[in-house]
């Protein structure tokens, strides 16, 4: 069970690899969730929050690179070789490089955006600071918790407990 997961995150990588940029947040980010991984990924915010800080570090415009989210429980993860939420380059000999951002249990905005701009950092060559880095981060992080989401109410945004159904 846990090799085919493995064996399908191999030819989702191999796909990134061969793709053309990305040219929106919402064409860069592909999204992959295993069984038991527990909270959604609340992937409206990540395109959010990719997109935040494409502009904080002044790229806004540029093309993107080819994002795979992974969203594990902690024992799919492990049995990927991924002990905890990482970001993982992917460089091929030929063509653009892409990235795999594991989210290894439950999403928190901190991690998407350490990851995002992480990602944005390494692809578009951009070094700032570590006190503009965590300028930014707060930035970022502020925002996405202090912005009102219309996601689906089986989607819960990080650090949030699922909504009430109602009648």
């Amino acid at each position: 069970m846990y090799l085919a997961r493995v064996v399908v995150v191999i030819l989702l990588v191999a796909l990134l690899s061969s793709l053309a940029v990305a040219q929106t947040p919402a064409n860069s980010l592909m999204f992959l969730d295993s069984s038991g991984a527990g909270t959604r990924i609340a992937r409206e915010r990540l395109e959010t929050c990719l997109n935040l800080v494409s502009r904080e570090l002044g790229v806004a415009g540029r093309p993107l690179p080819s994002i795979l989210v992974l969203h594990a429980s902690p024992q799919a993860a492990r049995a990927a070789g991924v002990q905890h939420t990482t970001v993982i380059v992917n460089t091929p000999e030929d063509g653009a490089r892409s990235y795999q951002f594991w989210i290894v249990g439950k999403p928190s905005y901190v991690e998407y955006t350490a990851a995002m701009y992480d990602i944005l950092e390494d692809y578009d060559q951009v070094r700032l600071p570590e006190t503009e880095r965590k300028e930014i981060m707060t930035r970022v992080i502020r925002f996405l918790r202090n912005t009102i989401s219309a996601r689906s109410e089986s989607e819960t945004a990080p650090g949030e407990a699922a909504p009430e159904s109602r009648p």
